[in-house]
C-alpha cells in the first residue's frame, strides 16, 4: 500500500468517526429533547393544575392566600415556558441533514 492510498484510507476512517459523532450527538440532543418536554414540561403542567385547584378551593373560601398561589402559577409558567425554550435547543438539526452531511463527508 502506498503513502497516497494510506492517507486516503485514513482520511476515510475519520470521516467514519466524525459521522459516528455528529449522529451520538444527535441521539444525546434528541434524548435531552425528549427528557425537558415528555418529563420536566408534563411535570411542571401538573404541577400548575394543582395549584389552579388549590387557588379555586381557597377563593370559594375567601381566603387571602389565593394571591400566594397566583404567584405560584406564574412562576409554574414562566418555567413550563423556560422548558420549552430549551427543549425547542435540543432538538437539533433534522434527522434528513445528518444524513446528508454525512454522505458529503463520505
Amino acid at each position: 500500500m502506498n503513502s497516497s492510498s494510506l492517507s486516503a484510507a485514513r482520511l476515510r476512517q475519520r470521516d467514519v468517526v466524525s459521522i459516528e459523532n455528529i449522529a451520538i450527538g444527535a441521539q444525546q440532543q434528541e434524548r435531552l429533547h425528549k427528557l425537558l418536554h415528555d418529563g420536566l414540561g408534563q411535570m411542571l403542567t401538573s404541577a400548575t393544575f394543582v395549584a389552579c385547584s388549590l387557588r379555586s378551593r381557597l377563593a370559594e373560601l375567601g381566603l387571602r392566600e389565593t394571591e400566594m398561589v397566583d404567584e405560584m402559577i406564574l412562576l409554574l409558567n414562566d418555567a413550563i415556558a423556560e422548558s420549552r425554550t430549551l427543549a425547542a435547543r435540543c432538538e437539533g438539526p433534522p434527522k434528513d441533514a445528518i444524513g446528508d452531511a454525512s454522505r458529503e463527508l463520505l
